[in-house]
């Protein structure tokens, strides 16, 4: 199949890497758009399809039917224009006059067309158009374009044509000359040319709709994930100012995790492997069978509220030491929240 496309001059390699070198730039392009408050039908369709990315299957689409095709916003603006002919390139879009018979047209005329339809009119500088729309979470937010052309089975007003040369000043000769270029297509290809570009409008629209939704998640995410980071640091501070520290035990994988104001406490580097026993060995030898008998009794449920002394380099710390568990429907793990408060230190000198 490859082998066809190339004989038919589609740029195979453009169609293939174009999507992938912007999409990065195009969803950050779309994230920096977005604001929380901000509504669909507020965006620009430069802010919410990636038009770098759609150009070349427009190119190719071209390529393979002959048919022209273009892309814009609701305002007129010409996102994409593949085929375009001469009779519009060089004169009716540079033309003042022309040139707002064709915005007008795309704006105008192109209007009230319901989704997943297409409509085929006359623009006002006398080529056929047809117009489908894009939309997106319901709100029109631009077009797909076909047109510059004429249908094989009608014949050319030549001297219409003529009189729109001489009206506006065009070279007759070289105007009727683009004429002629103009493309006569059969009324079947061109029914069957909408109805491929009404399903990429939908397809538009879907992924579009899908990737705004996508950036808002994003967005709420991102939002979510400073707001804990704010409150982590405001809990790390408030801990550092009272001398309390937190701790969290996932006693199926006996895996223990320190606040920065308990590894502070207990003076061990944060990234230190850490376990019960771990802890365990960290406490008084005096006290150490009253903790671990009291850590069993919690772990059935009983409440875990004890003092009891920690061996910290060469100091004794009192300890004040409580316990919460944790069993949640979502999680199969039991956890078992510790807070610990330093009672008092005791310096003591080993011989």
């Amino acid at each position: 199949m490859k082998e066809n496309l190339k004989n038919s001059g589609i740029d195979i390699k453009r169609v293939e890497e174009t999507p992938d070198q912007s999409e990065q730039y195009f969803r950050q392009k779309l994230e920096d758009s977005l604001s929380p408050s901000q509504k669909v039908e507020d965006l620009e369709l430069t802010e919410i399809i990636n038009v770098h990315a759609i150009e070349p299957l427009m190119d190719n689409f071209y390529k393979l039917t002959n048919i022209p095709i273009g892309l814009n916003d609701l305002k007129g603006n010409v996102l994409i224009g593949v085929g375009w002919q001469d009779i519009c390139t060089r004169f009716h879009r540079v033309h003042p006059e022309t040139c707002k018979h064709c915005i007008a047209s795309d704006i105008m005329l192109s209007s009230g067309v319901s989704p997943g339809k297409f409509k085929m009119y006359r623009c006002r500088n006398n080529m056929w158009d047809i117009v489908t729309p894009i939309m997106v979470g319901g709100h029109h937010i631009g077009n797909i374009f076909s047109g510059q052309f004429f249908f094989e089975d009608e014949p050319l007003d030549y001297g219409l044509f003529r009189s729109q040369a001489r009206k506006y000043g065009f070279n007759e000769e070289e105007y009727i000359a683009a004429l002629d270029k103009v493309p006569r297509l059969s009324r079947e290809a061109v029914n069957t040319g909408m109805a491929f570009l009404m399903g990429f409008a939908n397809m538009l629209s879907e992924l579009s709709y899908s990737n705004i939704r996508l950036s808002m998640a994003l967005m709420e995410r991102n939002n979510l994930v400073n707001e804990l980071q704010k409150n982590r640091e405001d809990l790390d501070r408030a801990q550092a100012v009272g001398n309390i520290g937190s701790w969290r035990l996932d006693v199926r994988k006996n895996e223990l995790i320190w606040s920065d104001e308990t590894h502070r406490i207990f003076d061990i580097p944060k990234g230190t492997p850490l376990t019960y026993e771990f802890f365990l060995s960290t406490v008084y030898s005096d006290d150490r069978e009253y903790v671990d008998r009291k850590w069993k009794e919690g772990l059935g449920g009983k409440p875990y509220d004890i003092e009891h002394r920690i061996v910290v380099g060469n100091k004794i710390k009192w300890v004040r030491e409580k316990a919460y568990l944790e069993i949640g429907s979502y999680d199969p793990f039991i956890h078992l929240l510790l807070i610990f408060n330093i009672l008092f230190i005791i310096f003591f000198f080993f011989v």
